[in-house]
């Protein structure tokens, strides 16, 4: 009777232990589910390439002087809503700056660093572009203009190495294999469009000055929409993993 009783005993207790750690593991999953930092940095991440072209957008309809085909965003500063575009391009800044981050925090192992610190430099720069207007449609060359310029081509220059980085990265992760091939083909894409536009395209005489501003507007697009899309697939894939 008593090695009964014992028994009964040590089914309860271990009973109890299972009971208590599968309460203890739904918690933690409960946690994991819930609004981490990395969740909040990706999602702003994954929205700033978004805001910025429709804003730039809404702003071109609602300026009767702007040329989309021919003027670039950032003329948009020198409409009656410029202030709109310049606190647009902070955002944009600002966002990018999140995305680098909870990708640093997101990935493991080599090649996220350098991702991080390249998308950071392209975001200083986008907030460069916002202090420093452009020359205004049709002006000669202001030093101002001359800044922004230069933080136009800043924004672009360290994107190429940042998704070859992230290429890398990502293609020894299960279930990436796609979006790395993706990553891998955007340097191309960014650097051609980037010649393309900045030598054929951005003034007036140019071959390509005509559909200027749609080249201006599919690069922002096509460069920031890898942003997006990476940190979409990021926040679904891996939980934005909280540490």
């Amino acid at each position: 009777m008593m090695k009964q009783n014992e028994n009964h005993t040590d089914r309860k207790e271990t009973i109890m232990m299972n009971t208590l750690t599968q309460d203890h593991t739904q918690a933690a999953d409960v946690g994991t589910t819930g609004w981490t930092l990395n969740k909040v940095l990706l999602v702003l991440g994954a929205a700033g390439p978004v805001l910025f072209l429709v804003v730039s957008t809404l702003l071109g309809f609602l300026d009767p002087g702007f040329d989309m085909m021919t003027e670039p965003v950032s003329a948009l500063a020198w409409g009656p809503l410029g202030w709109v575009q310049t606190a647009n391009f902070y955002v944009l800044g600002a966002a990018t700056i999140a995305f680098a981050v909870g990708l640093y925090r997101d990935l493991e192992g080599r090649g996220r660093m350098g991702a991080a610190i390249l998308l950071s430099i392209s975001a200083l720069a986008l907030i460069v572009a916002g202090i420093f207007k452009g020359t205004p449609p049709g002006a000669e060359p202001t030093p101002s203009g001359m800044i922004h310029g230069m933080a136009f081509f800043w924004t672009f220059i360290p994107l190429p190495t940042a998704f070859a980085l992230a290429a890398l990265r990502l293609k020894v992760e299960r279930g990436w294999g796609a979006h790395a091939v993706y990553s891998a083909a955007m340097p191309s894409v960014v650097f051609g469009l980037v010649v393309i536009y900045g030598v054929l395209g951005s003034d007036p005489g140019d071959p390509l000055f005509p559909v200027g501003g749609i080249l201006n507007r599919v690069l922002i697009a096509l460069a920031f929409g890898w942003v997006t899309i990476t940190a979409a697939r990021l926040f679904k894939y891996t939980g934005g993993r909280a540490r």
